[in-house]
């Protein structure tokens, strides 16, 4: 532990400092010097000073993006770019690496872009390779940060990953992403995300959240008071889709309303009659009831009969995710039953719990089964 140890890549590191240097096992120090360089942090080294060569797109004095890869495009980094995934919406595409996603003018930098310098790593352009089918019409240009849909400021690693179906390609993806960081030189944290490429459409997670009538109507009780704040949440699920009902036979025949329920994949709601519902939706939903009021196995007894998975709020060990009543002792009648109050809800807690709900829906065998059919059809 008094040793100074160091990766192996590191300007100052020399042989003997290299940390989980092999010993034995090589014929001698030229074949030990090339397992180093083949499947040891060697590789990260020659990646690195590749990086050093491959500047693609350079940012000047006023410029704040950059693109810097290493050979043939096998590891990129870039800072501030613009990036417009419009080219995804095909709905007939069923290649998982589409090459002509980004168009002349749909992915950049405010840089100055080496073209001749990016047009000689074309060699390998594959879609496990390399990146040169997305970079190769990389612009230079001048965007607008506020004119941009969505923008994010925290460290994005985007992957392709070879094929999750066993443990054994995972491994590679698993691999590939901790060599990615030695040779970007980052590390881990919590605020880094990890998006997986891929150029299939897949259906989004369908959430059906039934209201109990409108604001305005103050005699209707178990209202969310906050009910925008927890719409607000989904603007974190790309994957899910919202859509917010009421069931009044005034405004939505029962067939509708039927037909609603059946397509949701998450059905939320307040404790009530509404949640009935839960009889029909399909084998692999979640029934969300957003908080029981102390009625505990009205709605879960139900669910529970249809053999769908129930989930209710909890405050997840937290006094703070405790729900916050209004409007105590308004009801004439039933002032003091926690049925006849309106309430509000934490929404990072709820994001935690549509979390939970949403894995349960994507790793439901009926369903990745049922969305499986429906690609191949595509």
């Amino acid at each position: 532990l008094q040793k100074a140890k160091c990766w192996g890549y590191e300007r100052n590191c020399t042989a003997g400092q290299r940390h989980g240097l092999p010993t034995s096992g090589c014929l001698n120090d030229r074949f030990l010097q090339e397992f180093w360089n083949s499947v040891d942090f060697g590789y990260v080294q020659e990646r690195r000073e590749e990086f050093d060569k491959l500047l693609l797109c350079r940012p000047g004095a006023q410029q704040q993006s950059m693109l810097q890869c290493s050979k043939y495009t096998r590891y990129c980094k870039a800072q501030n770019l613009f990036i417009d995934f419009t080219g995804l919406r095909d709905p007939h595409n069923r290649d998982k690496f589409r090459e002509n996603v980004f168009k002349q003018g749909q992915i950049g930098g405010d840089c100055v872009l080496d073209r001749q310098l990016l047009q000689a790593q074309g060699d390998h352009k594959s879609p496990l390779q390399s990146w040169y089918a997305e970079l190769e019409n990389f612009s230079s240009m001048k965007f607008a940060r506020d004119k941009c849909d969505v923008t994010i400021e925290h460290p994005v690693i985007f992957m392709k990953m070879d094929w999750g179906g066993n443990m054994f390609h995972h491994f590679c993806d698993f691999f590939n992403l901790y060599v990615t960081l030695h040779v970007n030189g980052s590390y881990f944290d919590r605020n880094s995300q990890i998006v997986m490429w891929d150029t299939v459409k897949t259906p989004k997670i369908r959430v059906t959240l039934l209201q109990r009538g409108t604001p305005e109507n103050e005699k209707i009780f178990r209202q969310i008071k906050n009910q925008k704040d927890l719409e607000k949440v989904f603007d974190d699920f790309p994957d899910l889709e919202l859509k917010v009902v009421e069931y009044d036979w005034r405004k939505m025949s029962f067939k509708e309303q039927l037909s609603v329920t059946h397509n949701s994949d998450i059905f939320i709601g307040m404790h009530g009659a509404g949640l009935t519902h839960f009889l029909f939706l399909p084998p692999w939903a979640v029934a969300f009831e957003l908080y029981n009021c102390d009625d505990k196995d009205c709605y879960y007894d139900l669910a529970r009969l249809r053999g769908v998975k129930y989930v209710t709020w909890s405050d997840g060990g937290n006094p703070v995710n405790t729900p916050k009543p209004s409007e105590q002792g308004k009801h004439h009648k039933y002032g003091q039953n926690p049925k006849f109050w309106n309430w509000r809800f934490e929404p990072q807690r709820f994001k935690e719990i549509l979390s939970e709900a949403r894995e349960y829906v994507l790793n439901h065998a009926t369903y990745k089964s049922l969305i499986s059919k429906k690609l191949s059809k595509q």
